[in-house]
């Protein structure tokens, strides 16, 4: 496929207002969620060569938001602004366009989108139209779109495919932006872009997709913008003369005008999104299409449609003024069609959408539409301004788009994937406690009664532990944790004689962690009887105070088949042994650790202790206190519990 005719890419958030030696650790504090303008939300730009991938996913690892991204170089964060990248141009007010000359084209579409988020929402005026109410109340504005032929078998893996652009509004989706622009070829041209205009629509449909972002924010949604130059594409008809479904001839041509191809405009259009979801790195992605009818009278195509979508995509389509409606309303029609890309009904009474109707991968029932169900409350997709500006959404609605947390652990059920461990082994390592454990973590998906099940999560990082002992790092077998399906492999420490359980726990890449029971076995120490190292007895306190004299805790190591203990190291939070005084040259030798003040800083800590003896044998199970310090104020004295173990 040609592609020496794709509208550039990328929309990202971000404003130039001078190059600021900001430090280092700027880069935190955002995780994915909405990013709403506030007190801690900015928007920012980068200087070349900084990457921008790399930078987002930099501040999401230290738990900010970022939501709205504009390739190559700006995106909006929300969170500890002290986290903010080097060399950025950070804003946090609104940008006057004043500021604007020689700033990149995504940094000024940036710059209009955050203006645009900074203001409340103004309520539409007096007998504004409710959406869907159309002159004979009898035009539904979601379709079915035809079953893909261009995906060829399904997917052997429970990711999306082709056709499965939008399955639930959770995660990252890539937003294509098309601007059809007649050329005067075949119909006269009546209308023609401007490039406020185009700006303006940009920041209508981002503010409505930040009005999504703001209502789940467990969604983790994060929105990439294509076509940030608001480019133009041509066609040889003026769309908004034609009827709707004329749509045809005028998105076949601005697809195959951008480079992409298919059997129909509708694979087309699927070609598009699956390349903005691969180029973006992207749960999902999905096309809007924008038909200008600034001359128009009553600002619909000539069979009075004027905004539909598609449920589950590929695309959806409005118009400049939206029968009435009027550009500064976009957001709310956008809104409510946004909600069908992902398979949310329509609940106004004129489409007609039953109760009983299911949707979603979730497969809910439509039971707030207005003819008479079980649910009754405003919301976004029963149409109008109103629900948009008061932040309506109903449960239904929410369940459609898979918005549902069914056993309440605080993941959505299309993010609660099960897990799996294929081929576990484990053998002894370098001794009989000492264990060499692999296998495969395999996600499953959270199953759909209506569609293939799929899944959208991807592994980031394992961790073990033993029995209730700290969860360790697992190092990735092929160097990184990026897929659903993992190979691991770790060797334990030294265990003690007896039954141990092994737990696994992920962490996928939204921050989120389940555990899954991977293993229990019966351990011999092979130096059972041989060597013991024991703290004395089962609490100790010790004094943590600046200024103040050396504190000890102590112990017994002892040799069970008549040698000699000759030696006893310790070691502090995992640190470098390092050894006790002696001599000690008998079977039971006390010991002695002394704790300087300075050797402990305000929290918990752990001490341990391990016994050498004669024959060249180092205790492999040591004595392990804990020891929780706290500061002591001058002049008091606190004595702190030690735990042993």
């Amino acid at each position: 496929m040609s592609r020496t005719r794709v509208v550039k890419l990328g929309l990202i958030v971000a404003i130039l207002c001078g190059w600021g030696a900001v430090s280092p650790a700027r880069l935190t504090a955002l995780a994915d969620g909405p990013a709403a303008a506030s007190d801690s939300s900015a928007l920012i730009i980068l200087p070349p060569p900084q990457n921008l991938a790399e930078t987002i996913a930099a501040v999401r690892q230290q738990g900010a938001v970022v939501t709205h991204i504009f390739p190559p170089d700006a995106f909006i964060m929300r969170g500890n602004l002290s986290a903010a990248p080097t060399r950025a141009i950070i804003r946090q007010t609104a940008v006057d366009a004043a500021q604007l000359a020689g700033w990149t084209p995504s940094a000024r579409q940036a710059a209009a989108v955050w203006n645009s988020l900074l203001p409340a929402p103004v309520a539409p005026a007096d007998g504004a139209p409710g959406l869907g109410q159309h002159p004979d109340e009898t035009l539904p504005d979601a379709f079915d779109a035809p079953v893909s032929i261009g995906r060829g078998a399904a997917s052997e893996t429970p990711l999306p495919d082709f056709s499965e652009t939008s399955q639930f509004f959770i995660g990252s989706a890539a937003v294509g932006i098309v601007f059809p622009e007649s050329t005067g070829q075949t119909d006269p041209s009546t209308e023609d872009w401007t490039a406020d205009e185009r700006t303006l629509v940009v920041t209508e449909i981002a503010n409505a997709l930040n009005w999504w972002a703001e209502r789940e924010p467990q969604a983790h949604l994060s929105f990439v913008y294509d076509n940030i130059e608001a480019e133009t594409i041509p066609t040889a008809v003026e769309p908004i003369n034609r009827p709707h479904s004329d749509q045809r001839l005028w998105i076949a041509e601005t697809m195959t005008g951008m480079g992409f191809g298919g059997d129909n405009y509708f694979e087309q259009v699927r070609a598009y999104n699956n390349y903005l979801r691969e180029t973006h790195h992207t749960d999902w992605a999905f096309t809007i299409f924008v038909v200008d009818s600034s001359a128009d009278v009553d600002n619909r195509f000539s069979d009075s449609y004027f905004a539909y979508a598609y449920l589950g995509g590929p695309f959806m389509v409005l118009t400049y003024g939206n029968n009435g409606y009027g550009p500064s309303n976009m957001d709310a029609v956008a809104a409510h069609e946004i909600g069908h890309i992902f398979r949310a009904l329509d609940q106004y009474g004129a489409a007609n959408m039953g109760c009983a109707l299911t949707s979603g991968y979730l497969g809910v029932e439509n039971q707030n539409s207005q003819l008479g169900c079980a649910g009754d409350e405003p919301s976004i997709m029963r149409g109008q301004v109103y629900p948009f500006v008061h932040q309506q959404l109903d449960r239904y609605a929410q369940g459609q788009l898979g918005w549902r947390d069914s056993d309440g652990n605080g993941i959505l059920d299309p993010l609660d994937v099960g897990l799996a461990v294929d081929d576990l082994a484990w053998q002894a390592a370098d001794a009989s406690n000492v264990l060499d454990v692999s296998g495969r973590l395999v996600e499953t998906p959270f199953p759909s009664p209506k569609y293939r099940s799929a899944l959208i999560n991807t592994i980031a990082g394992l961790r073990y532990r033993v029995d209730d002992g700290p969860w360790l790092a697992i190092e990735a077998v092929d160097g990184a944790f990026d897929g659903y399906d993992e190979a691991f492999r770790f060797v334990t420490g030294p265990l003690n004689s007896g039954l141990h359980t092994i737990t696994l726990q992920m962490e996928d890449d939204l921050g989120l962690n389940r555990e899954v029971a991977l293993l229990t076995t019966t351990v011999t120490d092979p130096l059972a009887g041989i060597l013991e190292t024991q703290f004395a007895g089962e609490t100790a306190t010790v004094r943590v105070e600046a200024g103040g004299g050396a504190q000890t805790v102590g112990g017994t190591a002892t040799q069970l088949t008549g040698g000699l203990i000759v030696g006893v190291e310790y070691r502090l939070d995992g640190g470098a042994w390092q050894a006790l005084p002696g001599p000690f040259n008998q079977a039971t030798a006390p010991f002695e650790i002394a704790l300087a003040a300075e050797m402990l800083g305000e929290g918990s800590h752990i001490i341990e202790a391990r016994a050498i003896d004669d024959q060249g044998h180092i205790d492999d199970t040591p004595a392990t206190m804990t020891l929780n310090a706290q500061a002591v104020s001058t002049g008091r004295t606190v004595f702190l519990p030690l735990v042993v173990r």
